[in-house]
């Protein structure tokens, strides 16, 4: 498996009815390139890896969320 640097982000697409099932969002990894395209279609990413100046994680590319 292949190792990539990741980080804790919070994502804000302004529509509370994005996954129904969900009650909450939870702080998910994502690959720093996903944050950039996200944030290049004008969706809200909270990047809690850059703001606290914390190290960027390396984790199975698995399980990093991408959202399309």
């Amino acid at each position: 498996m292949t190792k990539v640097k990741a980080h804790l982000v919070d994502v804000d697409f302004g529509n509370p009815v994005v996954n129904p099932c969900s009650e909450i969002n939870l702080p998910v990894l994502m690959e720093p390139k996903q944050i950039t395209l996200l944030r290049l279609k004008g969706i809200r990413v909270y990047d809690y890896t850059e703001s606290l100046d914390l190290e960027s994680a390396f984790v199975e590319q698995d399980s990093c969320t991408v959202y399309r």
